[in-house]
């Protein structure tokens, strides 16, 4: 923006003279969703929300800005579950995680040949989350070739003390740790476990078991649904068992009379 000071005091509303010049830019447009996500255990922001044809995003840059809004006391774990760009060049197609007030972002996703899985997670504490919310940028020069899937979850990251061990302050408190991740990494809800998104981070101890293992989900769920199961089998088969005996029973009562003329 460039302001002429000679002309902006004396000339205010009078003169013709420009007193100021400036550039504007339209932001978030509808293909990006909606621009506040109120606070929730878990969820995801699904890029683009609508088909860039319908709004005519295919030849313009695009920039979407999106407020995150989390409980507090609560760690945020925030990872990529899908990311298919066009541009191989940060400077041109990047995702960027800010904490509110700060300059320079969090948390960095862009693609490259050499990004690796690892790259694409982090865990944002609770005591940097002051004013409750995380400010999520996207920025595309060809917005039309690009979709991404980034999942957050709300979870208490467990301390560890000096030698390594997890601190047990969190674990012995009523009401905080419902869920242990698999290595102690970190606590969720036991409505967040074998419900069909992956809620804990990753461990270093074993990162092929999470809360949807199957070994997790079948010791939760596995004997009740057996149990559900045989009960809706039996009862199933109780019905058919009746049917034909009911049917049976009229086929004999209509054979005399079929015999007689």
């Amino acid at each position: 923006m460039h302001i002429d000071y000679r002309n902006a005091m004396q000339n205010y509303f009078k003169s013709t003279t420009p007193i100021f010049e400036g550039t504007y830019k339209f932001i978030h447009s509808p293909i990006c969703g909606p621009t506040v996500i109120p606070a929730s255990t878990e969820g995801n922001i699904i890029y683009p929300k609508y088909e860039p044809y319908v709004y005519g995003g295919y030849c313009e840059d695009v920039h979407c800005i999106w407020e995150l809004r989390v409980k507090q006391e609560r760690d945020v774990w925030l990872y990529v579950d899908q990311l298919d760009f066009s541009l191989n060049d940060c400077s041109l197609e990047v995702i960027e995680v800010y904490l509110p007030g700060h300059d320079r972002p969090e948390f960095t996703i862009c693609e490259k040949g050499d990004t690796a899985e690892d790259t694409k997670a982090t865990i944002l504490k609770s005591r940097d989350l002051i004013e409750g919310a995380i400010i999520i940028h996207f920025k595309s020069s060809a917005p039309g070739h690009s979709n991404f899937k980034l999942t957050w979850t709300e979870l208490y990251e467990l301390p560890k003390n000096s030698d390594g061990t997890v601190m047990t302050s969190k674990l012995i408190t009523p009401g905080v740790c419902e869920f242990v991740c698999p290595g102690k990494s970190a606590c969720i809800n036991n409505n967040q476990v074998c419900n069909g998104v992956r809620n804990c981070p990753d461990n270093s101890t074993d990162v092929a078991q999470h809360d949807e293992a199957p070994e997790i989900c079948f010791s939760r769920t596995g004997s009740k649904f057996n149990y559900v199961a045989l009960a809706l089998g039996a009862a199933g088969g109780t019905v058919v068992a009746v049917a034909v005996i009911i049917l049976v029973c009229r086929n004999c009562r209509k054979r005399p009379d079929d015999n007689s003329f």
